[in-house]
């Protein structure tokens, strides 16, 4: 992530996820498929089938070719405008150990509408910043507003961010 590496003040982020792409991925279909109205047995059986359909395109690696072999109606829940080389590569990355190294104030936005991205999914990444920072981590849940440095869980205080005297 820049932010760890090139001096900022802190950051602001607005409709990001502080879990692995796996997680908002199967978060995200659920979200969706109730979106368009299906039944929850129609969402449990095209979640099963998702589920089943990323495991073995991203973790394990298998072909698209293979895995369509094996379940033909996997095709409908594996439209990606990305190559299957590239889904694996960020399914990869470990979102919540990158949002940990951050050692300045973030300020996570959310917006309420949102609906592709969730609260839980902005909450994630306050989440994954529990650490050992300097200044106390603070909600404001009326504005869908939090700050964190990462010491402790978000609060109904006030969003405050420092400055840090230039080095």
């Amino acid at each position: 992530m820049a932010a760890a590496r090139d001096p900022v003040r802190g950051i602001v982020v607005m409709q990001s996820v502080g879990t692995t792409r796996m997680e908002y991925e199967l978060v995200d279909a659920r979200r969706q498929l109730e979106l368009k109205g299906l039944a929850p047995a129609a969402v449990a059986d095209r979640m099963a089938l998702k589920e089943w359909a990323l495991h073995r395109l991203l973790i394990e690696g298998q072909s698209r070719a293979g895995l369509l072999a094996e379940r033909p109606a996997a095709a409908s829940v594996l439209q990606y405008p990305a190559s299957d080389a590239y889904l694996r590569e960020v399914a990869a990355v470990n979102l919540p150990a990158l949002w940990a190294q951050l050692d300045v104030p973030v300020l996570v936005i959310y917006g309420s509408a949102d609906f592709s991205t969730s609260e839980a999914d902005s909450r994630a990444i306050l989440e994954s910043r529990l650490t050992t920072r300097s200044e106390p981590s603070s909600a404001r849940p009326r504005t869908r507003m939090w700050c964190s440095n990462g010491r402790s869980r978000p609060s109904r205080a006030p969003c405050r961010v420092r400055a840090r005297p230039d080095p």
